[in-house]
C-alpha cells in the first residue's frame, strides 16, 4: 500500500494524529518519516487539515538542520516533526 498513490494515506495519518491530540489528549511528540520529495507537501497538508498540530519540517543542509534542532526541536515547541 505504501507504493500506491491516491489511497489517502496522508489524510489518514493526519486524521490519526489529530484524533490522538484532540480526543486522547496525547500531544506527542510524533515523528513522520516521508520521502524527501514530499516533506513540504506534508507540512502544507498538516496545516490545512489539522492546524492545531504544531509541525516542524526538518529539511535543508547540515547547518540548517542543526540550527533547527537546537533552536526549535530541543525546546519541544511542536507536536509533529516531518522529515525524510
Amino acid at each position: 500500500m505504501a507504493d500506491e498513490m491516491g489511497l489517502g494515506k496522508t489524510l489518514q495519518t493526519i486524521s490519526l494524529l489529530g484524533y490522538l491530540k484532540t480526543y486522547r489528549k496525547m500531544d506527542g511528540p510524533f515523528l513522520v518519516i516521508v520521502p524527501k520529495s514530499t516533506v513540504e507537501n506534508w507540512n502544507q497538508e498538516l496545516a490545512r487539515w489539522c492546524p492545531s498540530l504544531r509541525c516542524v519540517c526538518l529539511k535543508g543542509d547540515k547547518d540548517t538542520r542543526a540550527t533547527l534542532c537546537n533552536e526549535v526541536i530541543l525546546k519541544r515547541d511542536w507536536d509533529v516533526v516531518v522529515t525524510s
